[in-house]
């Protein structure tokens, strides 16, 4: 009886590598989620859009969500905890609630307006806590690229969210000449 051939994407990820007595010995097994990485992106390398991110960061992303729904994780914004832990001796009330979910949207609108290089930065060493070599490696760049995209990054958010404080924190004066 003749058995129905193995389709030749699975038949790679599955291979394993023999070894003989004249040969070293056989390289450890891959993981399953870097077999999963592999096979979507054979199945799916249309997907891919350079404009969006790099490769590396595209494949990382892929095997953090294959890790992530392997463990049963579910998928959380890297912001999302910032408003839940209440600093020591606050008490949080519905008014402190909604200037909190306030300041997260206005920073998860900085973000976003970042031009992508410099919010590629921001979010790899800040909010995804990867190390200056890591995220030159996977923006593709040199180091000190990174440092300064971080600090250029840094400065932006700043400016930004220190001219919406201002502007929020500002006492209404109807009288200019009276402003101090």
């Amino acid at each position: 009886m003749l058995s129905r051939p193995t389709p030749p994407r699975e038949a790679l990820a599955t291979r394993r590598p023999e070894t003989t007595a004249n040969e070293r010995p056989a390289s450890p097994p891959v993981s399953p989620a870097a077999q999963d990485v592999f096979l979507h992106l054979l199945t799916h390398a249309g997907d891919f859009d350079p404009a969006r991110a790099p490769l590396p960061s595209w494949l990382l992303g892929i095997a953090r969500n294959f890790v992530r729904r392997r463990a049963g994780i579910p998928a959380t914004d890297p912001l999302g905890d910032a408003a839940e832990i209440p600093p020591p001796g606050e008490v949080r009330t519905p008014e402190t609630e909604l200037g909190a979910k306030r300041d997260l949207d206005r920073l998860h609108r900085a973000i976003a307006a970042l031009p992508p290089h410099y919010r590629d930065a921001v979010v790899l060493v800040e909010l995804a806590e990867r190390s200056y070599a890591e995220t030159a490696a996977i923006c593709g760049c040199e180091l000190n690229t990174v440092r300064s995209r971080l600090a250029r990054g840094r400065a932006l958010l700043a400016q930004w969210l220190d001219v919406d404080r201002e502007a929020r924190s500002a006492p209404f004066v109807s009288n200019p000449s009276m402003k101090s």
